[in-house]
């Protein structure tokens, strides 16, 4: 599984220095970005940093200062890496330390100098060297998982993960114990076929020329000097590291050492050809001191022992400990590779590579949680009487917008979902609105990032192929079974605020013959959703702003004494409020008549009048505001991206000529990349949701007296559904007879021809791209539309 660097980047833990700071040179000299995440750095690490600058072309390099120790800060540089980058390609979690005076097998804990005190029940050194690349490890996993791409790890051990060594007791068995860690990752290279493939390797170093041993000549003497041969420099070890990344034949689980010789580690505890560790020897006098110390515990004596004062703890050539750092202009002599040993597991059976699927996607699953910037679950909405309730007790009120990017699903691509969910953050939003989805794809990863981002997502359950026919409507197994089916891909997710089963289906009076469609379709999908055991996800309809259905379109969806069979939510699309309007002028004072004693939450599922430009979005004072607030749940915005409607937010690049045909360029607009505010439309709505932040009332505090409105009655020329009719079963169409009265046949097994779509969003029949025609032109085109 090669991985070319270009175009990649790495987070390197310990690059202020030393052998890591040499491998984020190689990278970035290659073309790939770099996050140096580290307590600080050295002179030529500010100089690297300052040598590829965010803000110039190719390759960049952001520092995040990072105590490995410190598993939150460990979390920031994925978030770091997320938010200049994108994602994570490569993971070297290299920074470790070399047996240290503060955390010392032979400076117990509590003795003079020991950084581990009894009362943390903890050595550092351990937190440092074994515990900080585990972790790191099972961070990337998930983040890998996430982006469902291919990923490598890089672990730095060191010879003394395969012999012995009496003084550093603790740092051998933190080597050995890595060692092993790295062996047993080997099958993440080898998964099911639907898995990504992840390379985890490591190199071994021994005697390593860097700043642990060159800014300190008195160490320099136990050792010899840096011009004797045996010594190896940074920029070989970086090499090495680069190779494991992108050569073919370094399979999962290989460690290769770096020393006098440079070769695959072929088995545990192997010491190398000489028997000796490549070069690594030990000091009697090291010996002598310990034994003098024990002698003197036996006595009843505290003894501190000798060789610590005597810094002979750096009598063993250096292992590439990631805090070993050097600057070195000596070019890497030529590496010559003695043998290659193919450390990949034979291949199991088709039932074990299931099992570690399930088991990987489910380690992976939860390790994303605990990389998630919110440790623990993300509170769930819920409808209860006329408002939307937090699990946490408060009232939530909608700030969102309109996320569709293309006509395709936008909860896919996790790296676009959180560079958009970073920025709604910024905006003020706490909700998406998303009107197509694909239930057979991946959306952990779009949701986990704005779960991260604290935003919910309404979920429209129709498509283009299944949304209800206003014309001659039906309700039917083929579209139950695909309703169900987007359910049950976004049914887990706490951050799934509510479904639609309908999007402006009903146009025109005359088209209200649908409604018992739309609603028997809300009546099966609550009751499947109950059968399955999810939470009380509300399932509601969005509806069109038809003057002359109002509030019968509304009323009806909600009247019943049967609540299993009537919408749990109603969303109006308006675009009354333009410009310098006010509550009366808009004809918002209507709508709030009109909500007044309406029993399920109510809220704006689009506005955003574009009339009059700029937008300055005035209507959301009045429905964040004691006007409406007690009435209205809260707004969504369309929409997120620019096109040619004119109504975006935000702009992934300039426009362009709309037969150009490029990637993600679609109708002369970019439909992915980083969001750009489109100005001062954003920073317009910003400024109002900013200051515009209602209480409402705590669950505790509210116990709703609501009852459903009643049943409208039909009348001549308008609402043509008579009070509470018996709701369609499954497999019904609607038959119109030459009066207009409807009957129900059970003939229909088909759906009917949606039309075609003349926007990437809005209902499967047409959108705000069409918004400039009359509401009577729109409705003959579409009802022709379905029937081509």
């Amino acid at each position: 599984m090669a991985m070319s660097v270009k175009g990649k980047t790495a987070i390197i833990t310990g690059a202020g220095s030393g052998i890591n700071l040499s491998f984020a040179q190689l990278l970035l000299s290659k073309g790939c970005n770099v996050v140096i995440a580290d307590l600080a750095l050295r002179p030529e690490a500010e100089a690297l940093v300052s040598q590829y600058p965010l803000t110039g072309i190719g390759p960049k390099v952001v520092f995040q200062k990072t105590d490995v120790a410190d598993w939150a800060q460990l979390d920031k540089m994925f978030e770091v890496a997320i938010e200049h980058f994108g994602g994570v390609d490569i993971v070297c979690p290299g920074a470790g330390v070399y047996e240290p005076l503060w955390s010392n097998f032979w400076i117990p804990p509590g003795t003079p100098g020991s950084k581990d005190a009894n009362s943390s029940s903890r050595y550092a050194l351990f937190d440092i060297n074994l515990t900080h690349p585990i972790r790191v490890t099972q961070m990337a996993i998930a983040h890998f998982m996430w982006r469902k791409k291919p990923g490598v790890i890089l672990h730095i051990t060191s010879v003394a993960g395969q012999v012995p060594y009496f003084p550093t007791p603790m740092y051998v068995a933190s080597k050995h114990a890595l060692n092993g860690f790295v062996r047993s990752m080997a099958r993440l290279e080898d998964p099911p076929a639907h898995i990504p493939k992840i390379r985890v390797n490591a190199v071994a170093p021994a005697r390593i020329l860097t700043p642990l041993w060159t800014d300190n000549p008195e160490k320099m003497k136990m050792v010899g000097r840096k011009e004797d041969a045996g010594w190896v420099m940074p920029e070989e070890v970086a090499q090495v590291m680069l190779d494991l990344v992108e050569k073919e034949e370094y399979v999962g689980g290989t460690i290769v050492e770096i020393g006098a010789n440079v070769r695959t580690v072929e088995a545990f505890n192997d010491p190398g050809p000489n028997a000796s560790g490549n070069g690594v020897k030990g000091d009697p006098g090291v010996e002598d001191d310990m034994w003098s110390a024990m002698e003197k515990m036996m006595n009843g004596q505290k003894a501190r022992l000798a060789f610590v004062h005597r810094d002979l703890t750096f009598v063993v050539a250096p292992k590439a400990v990631a805090t070993e750092k050097v600057t070195s202009s000596t070019p890497p002599r030529s590496l010559n590779f003695s043998a290659t040993v193919n450390l990949r597991p034979p291949r199991r059976s088709l039932a074990d590579l299931e099992m570690f699927g399930k088991i990987l996607g489910q380690a992976a699953l939860l390790a994303s949680f605990a990389i998630s910037a919110a440790d623990a679950s993300t509170p769930t909405i819920s409808a209860v009487g006329n408002k939307f309730f937090s699990s946490n007790g408060t009232q939530f009120f909608i700030k969102g917008v309109a996320y569709q990017l293309t006509d395709q699903d936008p909860l896919i691509d996790a790296e676009q979902c959180q560079r958009d969910a970073t920025l709604m953050k910024t905006l003020g939003a706490n909700t998406i609105r998303v009107y197509h989805v694909s239930p057979s794809e991946d959306h952990d990863g779009c949701m986990t990032a704005f779960a991260d981002a604290g935003i919910y997502a309404l979920i429209d359950l129709d498509t283009f192929n299944t949304a209800i026919n206003p014309t001659v409507a039906s309700w039917n197994q083929t579209q139950f079974n695909a309703y169900s089916k987007v359910m049950d891909s976004f049914a887990s997710y706490d951050n799934t605020l509510g479904f639609f089963v309908g999007n402006e289906v009903i146009a025109l009076n005359n088209q209200s013959l649908a409604a018992p469609y739309v609603k028997a379709a809300a009546r099966d999908l609550k009751a499947y959703r109950n059968s399955k055991g999810y939470r009380n996800i509300p399932v509601g309809y969005s509806a069109a702003d038809i003057a002359e259905l109002r509030p019968m379109l509304q009323n009806y969806l909600a009247c019943g004494t049967n609540s299993s069979e009537s919408i749990d939510m109603f969303g109006l699309n308006a675009y009354e409020w333009c410009g310098d309007n006010t509550l009366q002028t808009s004809g918002y004072s209507t709508l709030n008549t009109y909500a007044t004693g309406y029993d399920i939450p109510i809220f704006f599922s689009e506005t955003g009048c574009n009339a009059v430009q700029p937008r300055t979005f005035d209507d959301q004072n009045a429905i964040f505001g004691s006007d409406m607030n007690t009435l209205w749940s809260g707004a969504i915005i369309y929409e997120w991206i620019e096109e040619a409607n004119d109504y975006g937010l935000i702009s992934y690049g300039p426009n362009v000529s709309a037969t150009v045909v490029a990637s993600d360029i679609i109708g002369g607009y970019s439909r992915a990349g980083t969001p750009t505010p489109v100005a001062p439309d954003f920073t317009n709505l910003q400024n109002q949701w900013k200051t515009l932040n209602p209480t409402g009332v705590a669950s505790s505090a509210y116990s709703p007296t609501l009852t459903p409105p009643a049943c409208p009655s039909s009348t001549a020329g308008g609402w043509l559904v008579d009070g509470d009719v018996k709701l369609p079963s499954i497999g019904q169409t609607q038959v119109v007879s030459a009066t207009g009265a409807d009957a129900a046949s059970t003939t229909a097994t088909g759906t009917g021809t949606a039309a075609s779509p003349s926007s990437t969003k809005g209902s499967a029949n047409g959108g705000k791209e069409i918004a400039g025609m009359s509401v009577g032109l729109v409705a003959v085109m579409l009802g022709f539309m379905y029937w081509l």
